[in-house]
């Protein structure tokens, strides 16, 4: 009963608030304007300069929401209603990915809702900070299908070392971002 209570407090807003009460400095929640980081995403959709119905995008360690959000047609996402068959072509994107942890492999094939663009470096985690300084290593993705299934761009939370090599090209060499943003976004033009 204790540990039902502590998991009900600990995932409370309550918490949250005391924890940002209490240690300021080392506490940090993402609120709507960095979650959502409509400036950086508008930034983004000026630099590709085409309308964004005639192309799909992928997002990389940023939940897929924000670029939905900000007016983005996303080939990932989180949806309760759409066919199983696109779940399993999806999957072909990230089959080499899941092989790599089983924790991620099984909570993709077994959670209906969520295509996201899982990998075995950062796992089912969707919010990485700008700041990290880290660098996506060794993905495995299968860029060719995505393309095959309208993709034309991945926005990543982390610069791809080797990008060539997933058949991704950088768009720029810097990430997009402001003063205030949480995501850095770097952009790779994905090319079959």
């Amino acid at each position: 009963m204790g540990a039902l209570c502590f998991a009900v407090y600990e995932n409370s807003t309550i918490y949250h608030n005391l924890r940002l009460m209490i240690f300021p400095e080392t506490y940090h929640l993402m609120d709507w304007e960095e979650y959502y980081a409509e400036d950086v995403y508008r930034q983004i959709e000026e630099f590709i300069g085409e309308d964004p119905a005639s192309y799909r995008t992928l997002s990389l360690g940023i939940n897929p929401a924000a670029a939905l959000y900000n007016g983005f047609y996303c080939l990932d996402g989180y949806s309760n209603y759409y066919p199983l068959e696109y779940k399993r072509e999806f999957r072909e994107i990230i089959a080499a990915e899941l092989a790599k942890n089983e924790e991620t492999r099984v909570y993709f094939d077994t959670w209906g809702n969520r295509c996201y663009l899982l990998n075995g470096e950062t796992g089912n985690y969707m919010t990485v900070s700008g700041n990290t300084g880290a660098t996506y290593q060794n993905l495995d993705l299968n860029m060719e299908k995505a393309y095959a299934m309208g993709a034309r761009y991945l926005f990543a939370a982390m610069p791809i070392e080797h990008p060539e090599r997933l058949h991704l090209l950088p768009a720029r060499e810097e990430p997009f971002f402001t003063e205030e943003s949480y995501y850095r976004i770097w952009l790779y033009r994905i090319e079959p």
